[in-house]
């Protein structure tokens, strides 16, 4: 089974799910054709942990768009980077990851004299980035440059610090509202990892029509994310009922529940001084 940073490119990489994600995320309003997306080269960062230790990384997904507005055509860089966990330097990572994208701008326009003129002319290319966590629980990591930095330095410092906010999309932060504004089948993978650890809105997805019939890609991605053992199954048409497969996960906790309660009936009755035998019948009597 692929992992969950194979899963998150994956499901990114498509276009239709990529223009999604900023329109209705990140824009709230359509600016982008998914039909009009191209990729780019991404520049590669080295990395350096508190160990010493550096690591090469290559921005996730980085695709232009033009953009269309007031009968004015931009070009504009868009990236995302999937976090299956929450990183603390996120906001550091995120500003590398934009400079190398200007720097690479400035380099190749010095390299061709026709793209020089032009960039003298438009200036650079507006590069756009969005992180977007796939955990269940909630980013209790820095959002900026600022959130980052020492809280007691002197307050005369602070104004001339420069900050760089991430633009941080976290299931958990996402109202039901937000959800519905999403137009494509990505908007299931949010909301399951939104409810994932919420057994009674699960309970409410078994009986809900919009599960009934989705893309099996996406049932196994949630299946991924969410760390589910969902029984699913694709038909012909490479679709699957994912309300049979929460049915049987729900049962199956529901029998793991039940066991681990006998389990500690007994060692309660054991420790009292009963026998095995003894404490097996006070523990079906109870249960009958």
């Amino acid at each position: 089974m692929a992992n969950k940073d194979a899963v998150t490119k994956q499901l990114t990489s498509n276009n239709a799910y990529f223009a999604d994600l900023f329109n209705h995320l990140l824009f709230h309003e359509e600016l982008i054709d998914p039909k009009q997306l191209s990729p780019l080269y991404s520049d590669s960062v080295f990395l350096h942990s508190q160990t010493g230790s550096s690591k090469e990384k290559i921005r996730d997904i980085l695709k232009q768009a033009s953009i269309k507005t007031d009968r004015k055509c931009t070009y504009v860089c868009l990236g995302i980077e999937n976090q299956s966990s929450v990183d603390r330097n996120m906001p550091v990572r995120v500003m590398l990851y934009d400079a190398l994208s200007y720097d690479g701008q400035i380099t190749r326009s010095k390299a061709n004299p026709e793209k020089r003129s032009h960039a003298v002319k438009t200036g650079l290319r507006p590069v756009i980035t969005l992180v977007i966590y796939w955990g269940s629980r909630r980013w209790n990591a820095p959002r900026s440059i600022k959130d980052m930095i020492d809280p007691d330095i002197p307050d005369v410092l602070k104004t001339y610090i420069s900050d760089y906010p991430i633009h941080l999309i976290s299931p958990q932060d996402l109202s039901d509202e937000s959800l519905k504004q999403l137009k494509t089948d990505i908007s299931i993978v949010f909301e399951i990892l939104k409810y994932s650890n919420n057994r009674n809105k699960m309970r409410k997805y078994i009986q809900d029509e919009r599960f009934r019939s989705i893309p099996y890609d996406i049932a196994q991605s949630i299946n991924i994310l969410a760390d589910m053992d969902l029984k699913i199954e694709k038909d012909d048409k490479g679709k699957t009922d994912m309300c049979e497969g929460l049915k049987q996960l729900l049962k199956e906790e529901r029998a793991e529940e039940r066991a681990e309660i006998i389990r500690k009936m007994i060692s309660y009755y054991l420790k009292s001084g009963k026998t095995e035998e003894e404490a097996q019948a006070e523990v079906e009597k109870i249960l009958s």
